[in-house]
Protein backbone atom coordinates (compact mmCIF):
# COMPACT_ATOMS: atom_id res chain seq x y z
CA UNK A 1 0.00 0.00 0.00
CA UNK A 2 0.99 3.74 -0.32
CA UNK A 3 1.98 5.55 2.27
CA UNK A 4 -0.61 7.64 4.06
CA UNK A 5 0.87 10.77 2.95
CA UNK A 6 1.33 9.84 -0.79
CA UNK A 7 -0.38 10.92 -3.94
CA UNK A 8 -4.64 10.84 -3.73
CA UNK A 9 -4.74 9.93 0.19
CA UNK A 10 -3.59 13.99 1.05
CA UNK A 11 -7.53 14.50 2.00
CA UNK A 12 -9.78 14.18 5.23
CA UNK A 13 -12.15 11.31 5.10
CA UNK A 14 -15.90 10.94 6.28
CA UNK A 15 -16.66 7.33 7.65
CA UNK A 16 -20.10 6.65 8.28
CA UNK A 17 -20.48 3.42 10.62
CA UNK A 18 -24.47 2.16 10.98
CA UNK A 19 -24.33 -0.52 13.46
CA UNK A 20 -26.82 -2.24 15.62
CA UNK A 21 -27.04 0.80 18.22
CA UNK A 22 -26.02 3.62 16.59
CA UNK A 23 -25.14 5.44 13.78
CA UNK A 24 -21.94 7.32 13.70
CA UNK A 25 -19.53 9.85 11.38
CA UNK A 26 -15.55 10.07 12.01
CA UNK A 27 -13.18 11.98 9.75
CA UNK A 28 -9.74 11.05 9.47
CA UNK A 29 -7.33 13.22 8.65
CA UNK A 30 -4.20 11.97 5.90
CA UNK A 31 -2.21 10.99 8.84
CA UNK A 32 -5.11 8.48 10.23
CA UNK A 33 -5.93 10.64 12.97
CA UNK A 34 -9.72 10.78 13.79
CA UNK A 35 -10.44 14.36 13.85
CA UNK A 36 -14.19 14.97 14.77
CA UNK A 37 -16.87 12.49 15.63
CA UNK A 38 -20.92 12.36 15.48
CA UNK A 39 -22.79 9.54 17.13
CA UNK A 40 -26.56 9.08 17.37
CA UNK A 41 -28.03 6.24 19.17
CA UNK A 42 -31.13 4.33 17.87
CA UNK A 43 -34.15 2.70 19.42
CA UNK A 44 -33.98 -0.68 20.15
CA UNK A 45 -34.63 -3.12 17.10
CA UNK A 46 -38.54 -4.23 17.24
CA UNK A 47 -39.50 -7.80 17.94
CA UNK A 48 -43.06 -8.02 16.40
CA UNK A 49 -42.94 -12.04 16.34
CA UNK A 50 -41.24 -14.55 17.42
CA UNK A 51 -37.73 -14.80 15.55
CA UNK A 52 -38.95 -11.15 13.87
CA UNK A 53 -36.29 -8.56 14.70
CA UNK A 54 -36.87 -5.51 12.68
CA UNK A 55 -35.62 -1.82 12.33
CA UNK A 56 -37.28 1.24 10.99
CA UNK A 57 -35.40 2.37 8.16
CA UNK A 58 -36.30 6.02 8.16
CA UNK A 59 -34.72 6.48 11.60
CA UNK A 60 -32.11 4.30 10.66
CA UNK A 61 -31.47 6.66 7.69
CA UNK A 62 -32.62 9.78 10.04
CA UNK A 63 -29.39 9.09 12.50
CA UNK A 64 -26.98 8.74 9.63
CA UNK A 65 -28.04 12.28 8.58
CA UNK A 66 -27.83 14.00 12.10
CA UNK A 67 -24.41 12.33 12.29
CA UNK A 68 -23.15 13.82 9.02
CA UNK A 69 -25.35 17.33 9.99
CA UNK A 70 -23.42 17.80 13.24
CA UNK A 71 -20.14 17.19 11.70
CA UNK A 72 -20.39 19.82 9.15
CA UNK A 73 -22.17 22.38 11.15
CA UNK A 74 -19.91 21.84 14.14
CA UNK A 75 -16.71 21.14 12.84
CA UNK A 76 -14.78 23.78 10.31
CA UNK A 77 -13.59 20.58 8.31
CA UNK A 78 -13.11 20.53 4.35
CA UNK A 79 -13.92 16.51 3.58
CA UNK A 80 -13.94 15.23 -0.01
CA UNK A 81 -14.75 11.41 0.21
CA UNK A 82 -16.55 9.60 2.18
CA UNK A 83 -16.93 5.81 2.82
CA UNK A 84 -20.35 4.11 4.17
CA UNK A 85 -20.03 0.50 6.16
CA UNK A 86 -23.08 -1.27 7.89
CA UNK A 87 -23.98 -4.45 9.01
CA UNK A 88 -24.05 -6.69 6.21
CA UNK A 89 -26.92 -9.34 6.50
CA UNK A 90 -29.49 -6.47 6.94
CA UNK A 91 -31.92 -5.68 4.58
CA UNK A 92 -35.35 -4.48 3.19
CA UNK A 93 -38.08 -4.87 0.42
CA UNK A 94 -38.74 -1.26 -1.70
CA UNK A 95 -40.48 -0.50 -4.59
CA UNK A 96 -38.35 -0.59 -7.13
CA UNK A 97 -39.59 2.75 -8.90
CA UNK A 98 -39.36 4.91 -5.53
CA UNK A 99 -37.08 3.14 -3.30
CA UNK A 100 -40.36 3.43 -0.69
CA UNK A 101 -39.90 0.92 1.89
CA UNK A 102 -42.12 -1.72 1.74
CA UNK A 103 -40.78 -3.33 4.90
CA UNK A 104 -38.46 -2.90 7.66
CA UNK A 105 -35.08 -3.07 7.72
CA UNK A 106 -34.93 -7.15 8.92
CA UNK A 107 -32.23 -7.67 10.64
CA UNK A 108 -28.83 -9.68 10.68
CA UNK A 109 -30.09 -11.44 13.69
CA UNK A 110 -34.11 -12.47 12.23
CA UNK A 111 -34.58 -16.36 11.68
CA UNK A 112 -38.17 -16.05 10.99
CA UNK A 113 -37.83 -18.55 8.21
CA UNK A 114 -35.66 -21.24 10.27
CA UNK A 115 -37.78 -23.88 10.40
CA UNK A 116 -38.08 -23.92 6.82
CA UNK A 117 -34.86 -23.99 6.04
CA UNK A 118 -33.91 -26.22 8.23
CA UNK A 119 -36.59 -28.85 6.47
CA UNK A 120 -35.02 -27.95 3.26
CA UNK A 121 -32.27 -28.79 4.57
CA UNK A 122 -33.24 -32.22 5.86
CA UNK A 123 -35.11 -33.59 2.78
CA UNK A 124 -32.18 -32.71 0.47
CA UNK A 125 -34.17 -29.75 -1.27
CA UNK A 126 -31.01 -27.46 -0.47
CA UNK A 127 -27.75 -29.19 -0.08
CA UNK A 128 -25.35 -27.08 2.36
CA UNK A 129 -22.34 -28.08 0.22
CA UNK A 130 -23.53 -27.16 -2.97
CA UNK A 131 -24.53 -23.88 -1.61
CA UNK A 132 -21.35 -23.49 0.18
CA UNK A 133 -19.02 -24.40 -3.27
CA UNK A 134 -21.28 -21.45 -5.09
CA UNK A 135 -21.91 -18.68 -2.09
CA UNK A 136 -18.81 -19.28 0.30
CA UNK A 137 -21.27 -19.68 2.95
CA UNK A 138 -22.62 -22.02 5.14
CA UNK A 139 -26.67 -22.06 4.67
CA UNK A 140 -28.43 -20.26 7.65
CA UNK A 141 -31.39 -18.30 8.34
CA UNK A 142 -29.48 -14.86 9.37
CA UNK A 143 -28.88 -14.63 5.38
CA UNK A 144 -30.80 -12.44 3.18
CA UNK A 145 -32.37 -15.61 0.78
CA UNK A 146 -34.14 -17.17 4.00
CA UNK A 147 -35.61 -14.04 4.75
CA UNK A 148 -36.75 -13.17 0.91
CA UNK A 149 -38.38 -16.57 0.93
CA UNK A 150 -40.57 -15.79 4.13
CA UNK A 151 -41.11 -12.89 2.38
CA UNK A 152 -42.64 -13.68 -1.46
CA UNK A 153 -44.96 -16.67 0.72
CA UNK A 154 -46.59 -14.67 3.81
CA UNK A 155 -46.73 -11.29 3.27
CA UNK A 156 -49.07 -9.38 1.20
CA UNK A 157 -47.46 -6.03 0.00
CA UNK A 158 -44.40 -7.70 -1.24
CA UNK A 159 -47.05 -10.14 -3.34
CA UNK A 160 -48.63 -7.23 -4.78
CA UNK A 161 -45.29 -5.27 -5.37
CA UNK A 162 -44.09 -8.65 -7.68
CA UNK A 163 -47.43 -8.56 -9.67
CA UNK A 164 -47.21 -4.69 -10.60
CA UNK A 165 -42.65 -5.17 -11.35
CA UNK A 166 -42.74 -2.48 -8.86
CA UNK A 167 -40.29 -4.69 -6.36
CA UNK A 168 -36.67 -5.10 -5.20
CA UNK A 169 -34.87 -6.67 -2.21
CA UNK A 170 -31.81 -5.18 -1.04
CA UNK A 171 -29.38 -4.79 1.55
CA UNK A 172 -29.78 -1.92 4.01
CA UNK A 173 -26.52 -0.33 2.87
CA UNK A 174 -27.34 -0.35 -0.76
CA UNK A 175 -30.80 1.68 0.29
CA UNK A 176 -28.71 3.74 2.71
CA UNK A 177 -26.37 5.01 0.06
CA UNK A 178 -29.16 5.69 -2.21
CA UNK A 179 -31.49 7.56 0.30
CA UNK A 180 -28.29 9.60 1.86
CA UNK A 181 -26.89 10.61 -1.76
CA UNK A 182 -30.48 11.01 -3.60
CA UNK A 183 -33.03 11.44 -0.96
CA UNK A 184 -35.45 12.84 -3.50
CA UNK A 185 -34.57 11.18 -6.35
CA UNK A 186 -35.98 7.53 -8.01
CA UNK A 187 -32.27 6.05 -9.66
CA UNK A 188 -31.43 4.87 -13.12
CA UNK A 189 -30.39 1.67 -11.86
CA UNK A 190 -30.05 -0.03 -7.94
CA UNK A 191 -26.69 -1.05 -6.72
CA UNK A 192 -25.65 -3.26 -4.02
CA UNK A 193 -21.63 -4.17 -2.88
CA UNK A 194 -20.12 -7.01 -3.42
CA UNK A 195 -19.70 -8.01 0.21
CA UNK A 196 -22.89 -7.37 1.39
CA UNK A 197 -25.01 -8.81 -1.67
CA UNK A 198 -22.85 -12.04 -0.58
CA UNK A 199 -25.02 -11.70 2.78
CA UNK A 200 -27.88 -12.53 0.83
CA UNK A 201 -26.94 -15.72 0.14
CA UNK A 202 -27.37 -15.89 -3.55
CA UNK A 203 -24.09 -14.58 -5.08
CA UNK A 204 -21.85 -16.92 -7.21
CA UNK A 205 -18.69 -16.15 -5.59
CA UNK A 206 -16.52 -17.09 -8.85
CA UNK A 207 -18.40 -14.22 -10.83
CA UNK A 208 -19.29 -12.28 -8.54
CA UNK A 209 -23.30 -12.37 -10.19
CA UNK A 210 -26.32 -13.17 -8.74
CA UNK A 211 -25.96 -17.36 -8.97
CA UNK A 212 -29.39 -18.48 -11.41
CA UNK A 213 -29.26 -21.88 -9.79
CA UNK A 214 -29.67 -20.73 -6.96
CA UNK A 215 -32.34 -18.09 -7.72
CA UNK A 216 -34.27 -20.58 -9.63
CA UNK A 217 -33.67 -23.49 -6.43
CA UNK A 218 -35.28 -20.65 -4.00
CA UNK A 219 -37.98 -19.09 -6.55
CA UNK A 220 -36.50 -15.46 -5.95
CA UNK A 221 -36.80 -13.49 -9.74
CA UNK A 222 -33.41 -11.52 -10.64
CA UNK A 223 -35.45 -8.64 -11.40
CA UNK A 224 -36.41 -8.04 -7.51
CA UNK A 225 -32.30 -7.82 -7.16
CA UNK A 226 -29.83 -4.99 -7.35
CA UNK A 227 -26.66 -4.73 -9.41
CA UNK A 228 -23.80 -5.83 -7.91
CA UNK A 229 -20.70 -3.31 -8.63
CA UNK A 230 -17.51 -2.78 -7.21
CA UNK A 231 -16.93 -1.81 -3.08
CA UNK A 232 -15.39 1.83 -4.75
CA UNK A 233 -17.23 3.40 -6.97
CA UNK A 234 -19.00 6.35 -7.20
CA UNK A 235 -21.89 5.46 -5.54
CA UNK A 236 -23.16 9.80 -5.17
CA UNK A 237 -22.98 12.96 -3.37
CA UNK A 238 -23.51 13.24 0.17
CA UNK A 239 -24.26 17.01 1.46
CA UNK A 240 -21.53 19.65 1.22
CA UNK A 241 -20.53 17.71 -2.22
CA UNK A 242 -18.67 14.82 -0.31
CA UNK A 243 -18.23 12.24 -3.10
CA UNK A 244 -19.30 8.58 -1.35
CA UNK A 245 -16.56 6.52 -2.73
CA UNK A 246 -17.11 3.34 -0.92
CA UNK A 247 -19.75 0.87 0.40
CA UNK A 248 -19.50 -2.22 2.27
CA UNK A 249 -19.49 -4.11 5.09
CA UNK A 250 -18.33 -3.51 8.23
CA UNK A 251 -15.98 -6.57 9.81
CA UNK A 252 -15.53 -6.89 5.87
CA UNK A 253 -12.49 -3.75 6.36
CA UNK A 254 -10.78 -4.51 9.58
CA UNK A 255 -7.86 -6.73 8.04
CA UNK A 256 -6.75 -3.46 6.18
CA UNK A 257 -5.73 -1.91 9.28
CA UNK A 258 -2.74 -3.60 8.60
CA UNK A 259 -0.25 -3.63 5.81
CA UNK A 260 -0.34 -6.46 2.99
CA UNK A 261 2.76 -8.31 4.60
CA UNK A 262 0.89 -8.37 7.47
CA UNK A 263 -2.53 -9.75 6.34
CA UNK A 264 -0.83 -12.55 4.63
CA UNK A 265 1.14 -13.10 8.05
CA UNK A 266 -1.81 -12.18 11.03
CA UNK A 267 -5.20 -13.70 11.79
CA UNK A 268 -7.47 -10.66 12.53
CA UNK A 269 -10.13 -11.17 15.60
CA UNK A 270 -12.62 -8.56 16.55
CA UNK A 271 -14.96 -9.62 19.46
CA UNK A 272 -18.03 -7.45 19.96
CA UNK A 273 -21.54 -8.98 20.76
CA UNK A 274 -20.08 -11.85 18.39
CA UNK A 275 -16.75 -12.75 17.28
CA UNK A 276 -14.85 -12.48 13.78
CA UNK A 277 -12.04 -14.01 12.85
CA UNK A 278 -10.80 -12.91 9.67
CA UNK A 279 -7.79 -13.45 7.58
CA UNK A 280 -6.66 -13.26 4.05
CA UNK A 281 -7.35 -16.14 1.54
CA UNK A 282 -7.76 -17.95 -1.47
CA UNK A 283 -10.42 -18.46 -3.39
CA UNK A 284 -11.52 -22.36 -2.94
CA UNK A 285 -12.84 -23.89 -6.17
CA UNK A 286 -14.51 -26.93 -4.42
CA UNK A 287 -16.30 -26.80 -0.65
CA UNK A 288 -14.04 -28.46 1.53
CA UNK A 289 -16.40 -29.23 4.12
CA UNK A 290 -14.42 -27.22 6.99
CA UNK A 291 -17.15 -25.63 8.58
CA UNK A 292 -16.03 -21.81 7.30
CA UNK A 293 -18.56 -19.03 7.72
CA UNK A 294 -17.64 -17.22 4.52
CA UNK A 295 -15.21 -16.72 1.88
CA UNK A 296 -15.75 -14.02 -0.40
CA UNK A 297 -14.40 -11.26 -2.36
CA UNK A 298 -14.02 -7.21 -1.86
CA UNK A 299 -14.28 -6.85 -5.37
CA UNK A 300 -15.92 -8.63 -8.47
CA UNK A 301 -13.54 -6.67 -10.64
CA UNK A 302 -10.76 -8.96 -10.85
CA UNK A 303 -8.55 -6.17 -11.97
CA UNK A 304 -8.65 -4.09 -8.55
CA UNK A 305 -7.55 -5.35 -5.31
CA UNK A 306 -7.70 -9.33 -5.78
CA UNK A 307 -8.53 -9.46 -1.92
CA UNK A 308 -10.42 -12.82 -0.88
CA UNK A 309 -11.04 -13.14 2.89
CA UNK A 310 -12.21 -16.11 5.01
CA UNK A 311 -14.11 -15.34 8.23
CA UNK A 312 -15.48 -17.70 10.78
CA UNK A 313 -18.57 -16.61 13.19
CA UNK A 314 -18.99 -16.87 17.08
CA UNK A 315 -22.04 -16.09 17.23
CA UNK A 316 -22.67 -14.94 21.21
CA UNK A 317 -19.33 -13.64 22.86
CA UNK A 318 -19.81 -10.35 24.95
CA UNK A 319 -23.63 -11.30 24.68
CA UNK A 320 -22.97 -14.43 26.72
CA UNK A 321 -20.57 -12.95 29.05
CA UNK A 322 -22.18 -10.21 29.83
CA UNK A 323 -25.45 -11.67 30.38
CA UNK A 324 -23.74 -13.89 32.68
CA UNK A 325 -21.73 -11.53 34.43
CA UNK A 326 -24.96 -9.33 35.17
CA UNK A 327 -26.59 -12.51 36.53
CA UNK A 328 -23.66 -13.46 38.74
CA UNK A 329 -23.12 -9.92 40.96
CA UNK A 330 -25.21 -10.42 43.03
CA UNK A 331 -23.35 -14.03 43.96
CA UNK A 332 -20.73 -12.45 44.40
CA UNK A 333 -18.52 -11.82 40.68
CA UNK A 334 -16.84 -8.53 41.09
CA UNK A 335 -19.04 -5.51 39.25
CA UNK A 336 -16.04 -4.38 36.92
CA UNK A 337 -16.31 -6.75 33.84
CA UNK A 338 -12.67 -6.82 33.01
CA UNK A 339 -11.64 -7.47 37.06
CA UNK A 340 -14.31 -10.35 36.50
CA UNK A 341 -12.73 -12.02 33.67
CA UNK A 342 -9.74 -11.29 35.08
CA UNK A 343 -10.43 -13.49 38.78
CA UNK A 344 -12.26 -15.67 36.43
CA UNK A 345 -9.14 -16.78 34.41
CA UNK A 346 -6.76 -16.99 37.24
CA UNK A 347 -9.02 -20.15 39.15
CA UNK A 348 -6.45 -23.20 38.48
CA UNK A 349 -8.96 -26.12 39.54
CA UNK A 350 -9.65 -28.16 36.94
CA UNK A 351 -11.61 -30.73 38.73
CA UNK A 352 -14.78 -28.94 39.09
CA UNK A 353 -14.70 -26.08 36.28
CA UNK A 354 -17.52 -27.30 34.14
CA UNK A 355 -17.88 -27.15 30.61
CA UNK A 356 -20.71 -24.77 28.09
CA UNK A 357 -21.72 -25.36 24.90
CA UNK A 358 -21.98 -21.47 23.64
CA UNK A 359 -25.67 -21.18 21.71
CA UNK A 360 -27.59 -18.56 23.26
CA UNK A 361 -27.79 -17.32 20.06
CA UNK A 362 -27.04 -19.90 17.23
CA UNK A 363 -23.87 -22.30 17.40
CA UNK A 364 -20.93 -21.09 16.05
CA UNK A 365 -18.78 -22.72 13.08
CA UNK A 366 -17.53 -25.15 12.34
CA UNK A 367 -20.44 -26.75 13.90
CA UNK A 368 -23.71 -24.71 12.36
CA UNK A 369 -25.82 -26.82 14.44
CA UNK A 370 -29.88 -25.07 14.94
CA UNK A 371 -30.98 -26.77 17.48
CA UNK A 372 -28.64 -26.70 20.20
CA UNK A 373 -29.30 -24.70 23.24
CA UNK A 374 -26.85 -23.67 25.62
CA UNK A 375 -25.54 -26.14 27.99
CA UNK A 376 -23.48 -26.51 31.36
CA UNK A 377 -21.64 -29.98 31.72
CA UNK A 378 -20.76 -30.39 35.22
CA UNK A 379 -18.01 -32.38 36.58
CA UNK A 380 -19.06 -32.50 39.94
CA UNK A 381 -21.55 -31.37 42.64
CA UNK A 382 -18.88 -28.17 43.29
CA UNK A 383 -19.20 -27.36 39.73
CA UNK A 384 -22.71 -25.45 40.39
CA UNK A 385 -20.59 -22.46 41.34
CA UNK A 386 -21.25 -19.01 39.83
CA UNK A 387 -17.75 -18.05 39.72
CA UNK A 388 -16.98 -21.47 38.32
CA UNK A 389 -19.71 -21.55 35.75
CA UNK A 390 -18.25 -18.00 34.67
CA UNK A 391 -15.15 -19.14 33.88
CA UNK A 392 -16.73 -21.87 31.62
CA UNK A 393 -18.32 -19.11 29.85
CA UNK A 394 -15.46 -17.31 29.25
CA UNK A 395 -13.20 -20.27 28.00
CA UNK A 396 -15.97 -21.58 25.51
CA UNK A 397 -15.36 -18.80 23.52
CA UNK A 398 -11.96 -19.05 23.65
CA UNK A 399 -11.94 -22.68 22.73
CA UNK A 400 -14.43 -22.12 20.28
CA UNK A 401 -12.05 -19.13 18.59
CA UNK A 402 -9.28 -21.73 18.58
CA UNK A 403 -11.15 -24.46 17.05
CA UNK A 404 -11.93 -21.94 14.08
CA UNK A 405 -8.23 -20.71 14.01
CA UNK A 406 -7.10 -24.72 13.68
CA UNK A 407 -9.46 -24.64 10.65
CA UNK A 408 -8.76 -21.32 8.90
CA UNK A 409 -4.49 -22.29 9.04
CA UNK A 410 -5.82 -25.87 7.54
CA UNK A 411 -7.91 -24.16 5.05
CA UNK A 412 -4.60 -21.76 4.61
CA UNK A 413 -2.53 -24.38 4.30
CA UNK A 414 0.33 -21.90 6.14
CA UNK A 415 0.73 -21.14 9.71
CA UNK A 416 -0.07 -17.12 10.69
CA UNK A 417 2.17 -15.34 13.36
CA UNK A 418 -0.46 -13.84 15.19
CA UNK A 419 -3.04 -12.66 16.19
CA UNK A 420 -4.26 -8.72 16.01
CA UNK A 421 -7.33 -8.49 18.81
CA UNK A 422 -9.48 -5.43 18.46
CA UNK A 423 -13.23 -4.91 19.86
CA UNK A 424 -14.97 -4.84 23.25
CA UNK A 425 -13.64 -7.66 24.82
CA UNK A 426 -9.84 -7.07 23.65
CA UNK A 427 -9.55 -4.86 26.27
CA UNK A 428 -9.19 -7.35 28.55
CA UNK A 429 -5.77 -8.24 29.45
CA UNK A 430 -6.59 -11.59 31.06
CA UNK A 431 -8.57 -12.56 27.89
CA UNK A 432 -6.04 -11.34 25.58
CA UNK A 433 -3.27 -13.49 27.12
CA UNK A 434 -5.33 -16.86 27.72
CA UNK A 435 -5.97 -16.75 23.99
CA UNK A 436 -2.36 -16.45 23.37
CA UNK A 437 -1.95 -19.32 25.32
CA UNK A 438 -4.41 -21.65 23.97
CA UNK A 439 -3.82 -20.62 20.64
CA UNK A 440 -0.21 -20.85 20.89
CA UNK A 441 0.56 -17.52 19.03
CA UNK A 442 1.49 -13.95 19.75
CA UNK A 443 -1.71 -11.81 20.46
CA UNK A 444 -1.57 -8.24 19.73
CA UNK A 445 -4.21 -5.77 21.30
CA UNK A 446 -5.03 -3.73 19.00
CA UNK A 447 -6.45 -0.54 21.12
CA UNK A 448 -8.02 1.47 18.09
CA UNK A 449 -12.00 1.86 19.13
CA UNK A 450 -13.09 2.17 15.92
CA UNK A 451 -11.59 -0.64 13.93
CA UNK A 452 -13.70 -1.08 11.04
CA UNK A 453 -14.00 2.31 10.04
CA UNK A 454 -10.13 2.80 10.34
CA UNK A 455 -9.79 0.18 7.91
CA UNK A 456 -12.54 1.83 5.71
CA UNK A 457 -10.32 4.65 5.58
CA UNK A 458 -7.80 2.90 4.65
CA UNK A 459 -9.04 0.62 2.03
CA UNK A 460 -10.57 3.76 0.02
CA UNK A 461 -7.13 5.79 0.80
CA UNK A 462 -5.24 2.65 -0.23
CA UNK A 463 -3.03 3.77 2.47
CA UNK A 464 -1.66 2.47 5.80
CA UNK A 465 -2.28 3.89 8.86
CA UNK A 466 0.14 3.07 12.03
CA UNK A 467 -1.35 0.38 14.18
CA UNK A 468 -2.38 1.07 17.73
CA UNK A 469 -0.71 -1.73 19.21
CA UNK A 470 -1.06 -1.63 23.30
CA UNK A 471 0.65 -4.84 24.24
CA UNK A 472 1.67 -7.96 23.04
CA UNK A 473 1.11 -10.94 24.84
CA UNK A 474 3.32 -14.54 24.11
CA UNK A 475 1.75 -17.75 25.04
CA UNK A 476 2.72 -18.56 28.81
CA UNK A 477 2.81 -22.06 30.44
CA UNK A 478 1.81 -21.44 33.69
CA UNK A 479 -0.37 -23.65 36.06
CA UNK A 480 -3.52 -21.38 34.22
CA UNK A 481 -2.84 -22.17 30.67
CA UNK A 482 -1.65 -25.84 31.46
CA UNK A 483 -4.89 -26.42 33.02
CA UNK A 484 -7.11 -24.34 30.23
CA UNK A 485 -5.61 -26.70 27.60
CA UNK A 486 -6.62 -29.44 29.83
CA UNK A 487 -9.59 -28.49 29.49
CA UNK A 488 -10.21 -28.03 25.71
CA UNK A 489 -10.08 -31.90 24.63
CA UNK A 490 -12.52 -32.82 26.73
CA UNK A 491 -14.43 -29.55 24.82
CA UNK A 492 -14.08 -30.10 21.79
CA UNK A 493 -15.05 -33.95 22.65
CA UNK A 494 -18.43 -32.88 23.72
CA UNK A 495 -19.10 -30.49 20.86
CA UNK A 496 -18.64 -33.55 19.05
CA UNK A 497 -20.72 -35.63 20.79
CA UNK A 498 -23.87 -33.11 21.48
CA UNK A 499 -23.62 -31.49 17.61
CA UNK A 500 -22.30 -33.96 15.37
Amino acid sequence: MKSPCSGNTLMNTLVLDQGGHSSRALVFNPQGKCIAKAQHQLSASIACQQHHIEIDPLKVLLSLQHCIDDILKNHNIFIEQAALICQRSNLLACSRRTLQPITDIISWQDTRNSTALDLSIKNNTLNPERFQCITGLRPNAHLGFSKIQYLLAHNVAIKKHLSDNDLIFMPASAWLAAKLCSPNQSPAEVLCDPSCAQRMGLVDIHSGEWSNELLTLFSIPRHCLPTITDTLHHWGTLPAGIALKLLGGDQSFIPFIASKKMRDESLFINIGSGAFILCESILPKTHSGNGLYSVYKQHKNKHLDPSVLSETIINSAATSINQYHKKYQSQGLPADLSTAISVALAIENTSDIPLYINAGYGLASPYWHSRVCEYFSYSSAESNNPLYEFKAIIESLLFLININIDVLQAQQGTEKQRIILSGGLSKSNALAQSLADISGLEVWQNTEAETSAVGAACYLLNAQYPLNIGAVYTPAFNAAAINMKTRYQPFKTMMKTYVL
